[in-house]
């Protein structure tokens, strides 16, 4: 079985978890966030999906889709690790946060050379390799910045949480921090270095654990938990 098909089915229920999340707790910031979130990891995975199919885009088109919505992962972790699972700055400081990296570098890691250079790439998965662009260092300053900023709010909270909080808190950070460092291996360091056939892999782990966790955070318990 092509593996673009497991990325593109776990794309799609992730996907539904965020829009859910938005949906049925659009009052609460925490679940906005993470939906938010959880959406920007679908489109990841989904991309990365259609790529190794040869649905619908080329494979450059995956794969610009797919580093832009890496800056959008990283953009929403950060306001949810200052939401969860109690709010510690108000919506409007949070919104300031978002804004700036959405304006930047969507339409610059999408159409412009200043991140990733646009070229057509063959077989997309077997063998792909990244080009950079001259901007390339700010979007990894930016990347590595707010992702490092969001585990250490999340450890914060750790330490200022007990009982079923602080073990919601420990198994989405050390889940979060094995899946960042996979993925942040076979889908940034691999291709940008090397020739690389394993890039489904990071998607592949982040699929996994961002469904699951998405299906968590949509239980009853979880949305009791955070009300309280």
């Amino acid at each position: 079985m092509n593996v673009g098909y497991i990325l593109l089915l776990l794309g799609l229920v992730e996907l539904t978890f965020g829009l859910l999340l938005i949906i049925q707790r659009r009052k609460e910031s925490t679940a906005l966030w993470f939906g938010m979130f959880i959406i920007s990891v679908a489109i990841y995975v989904i991309a990365n999906g259609l790529g190794y199919l040869h649905l619908f885009i080329n494979q450059s088109q995956a794969e610009h889709i797919a580093w832009t919505s890496g800056a959008l992962i990283a953009t929403f972790i950060l306001p949810f690790s200052f939401s969860y699972p109690y709010p510690r700055k108000q919506f409007t400081e949070l919104i300031l946060l978002v804004i700036w990296p959405i304006i930047i570098f969507v339409p610059g890691v999408l159409w412009t050379n200043a991140f990733i250079q646009q070229k057509a790439i063959d077989n997309f998965g077997n063998g792909y390799i990244s080009k950079t662009g001259v901007y390339f260092p700010l979007y990894m300053v930016f990347f590595i910045g707010y992702w490092a900023w969001a585990l250490l709010n999340l450890f914060i909270s750790i330490n200022k949480s007990d009982g079923v909080q602080k073990r919601q808190l420990i198994i989405f950070c050390v889940g979060t921090a094995l899946s960042l460092l996979l993925s942040s291996y076979f889908d940034l360091y691999k291709p940008l270095n090397d020739s690389t056939r394993f890039g489904y892999i990071g998607s592949l782990c982040t699929g996994l654990w961002f469904g699951f966790i998405g299906y968590i955070m949509l239980s009853k318990e979880n949305k009791k938990l955070i009300k309280n």
